[in-house]
């Protein structure tokens, strides 16, 4: 992926783990640490993160099944970078990357 909008998205590497889990607890949800390894691990196109000047301010990961179906989960954007398109950017992103694989089916896992 690529530069966007003053904000740099690329694929999640380990080390990017403590910030991950830092918008996972700024979004109060339940993910651990094995959550996200696991999520890394599985057989998707990836997570991403979407950077300001280094900093994890977005993040956003895919699962496919059979390469026929794909679920987006873990879209998370950091307080203080949310109302600027960050994560619909994130989204927009992931669903061509998944179109450009032919996934048919995505399905978003999401909370209010």
């Amino acid at each position: 992926m690529q530069e966007d909008a003053g904000f740099e998205v690329r694929p999640l590497r380990e080390t990017d783990l403590p910030y991950a889990l830092r918008l996972q607890a700024l979004a109060r949800w339940n993910q651990t640490e094995s959550d996200w390894r696991r999520e890394m691990a599985l057989d998707g196109l990836g997570c991403f993160g979407a950077f300001v000047d280094g900093r994890l301010i977005g993040t956003i990961t895919t699962a496919t099944y059979s390469g026929a179906l794909a679920w987006i989960g873990m879209v998370l954007v950091d307080p203080e970078y949310r109302k600027q398109g960050i994560g619909t950017e994130l989204l927009k992103k992931t669903i061509e990357l998944l179109d450009s694989e032919h996934i048919g089916t995505m399905k978003l896992d999401a909370t209010p």
